[in-house]
Order: C-alpha cells, then structure tokens, then sequence
C-alpha cells in the first residue's frame, strides 16, 4: 500500500482532516493520491507563479517534501517519477474498507522505484 489513515504523521492528520471538512467521509487511498498530487500542483505553481506546463514540470523535477506519510517523498529528475515509501501490510477481517489491515513493515520508496536504467523504455 502507499498510504493508511493509521499513519500518525501532521501530513497524514492533516490530509485525512480537509477530506473529512469538505466531503464529510473518511479519507481514502484515492483521497490520499488526488490530495497529495493537487497540493504538490499548486504549491509549484506558487513558487513559479504560471500555470505554464513545462515550467510546472521543472518545478517539480527533483522536488522533495514530507507527504502525509513518515518518509520523504520526491519527484524523480530523470523521469518524473513520484517516489514514495510503501507500506507492507497484511488485511484481516471480512471488510474490504480502507484500515482494515496491520502494517507491518515501511520500505523505502527509492528501495523499490528502480534504477533509471531499469525504468528506461526501449523501443
């Protein structure tokens, strides 16, 4: 998994807080992801004050920030890839909703995104 709502982080709270404001539900992965890439979004183009694509693009290209989880994430320069630590988990119960499961490890997500190399398509 890439996020739980049992992660105790401000980003976390925070993020589970406005969805819980705006939407008056629980905070979701889906929350979490769309959350996430939005406020990433605006802040770069806060900093760069356009809305022009390949300037956001630059904005983000190596750009690290403590997302609602417990390690850094970052935007990949090579690739724009987003990195983020995962969480390995183990469900139980018969519920299919989010926090129905035990983590059980973090693995960091430059760990397990891959080399350049590895994600370079070749045609």
């Amino acid at each position: 998994m890439t996020w739980d709502p049992k992660i105790n982080t401000e980003g976390s709270s925070r993020s589970i807080q406005d969805v819980i404001d705006k939407y008056n539900h629980m905070s979701t992965l889906r929350c979490y992801l769309g959350y996430t890439a939005m406020t990433k979004i605006l802040e770069a183009i806060q900093r760069v004050c356009t809305t022009d694509t390949a300037a956001l693009i630059k904005a983000l290209e190596g750009h690290e920030f403590d997302g609602p989880k417990e390690g850094k994430s970052a935007f990949r320069v090579s690739d724009n890839q987003y990195v983020q630590d995962v969480l390995v988990e183990e469900a139980f119960g018969k519920e299919l909703g989010l926090g129905y499961c035990k983590i059980l490890a973090r693995v960091q997500g430059a760990t397990v995104a891959g080399t350049v190399e590895e994600n370079t398509c070749t045609l």
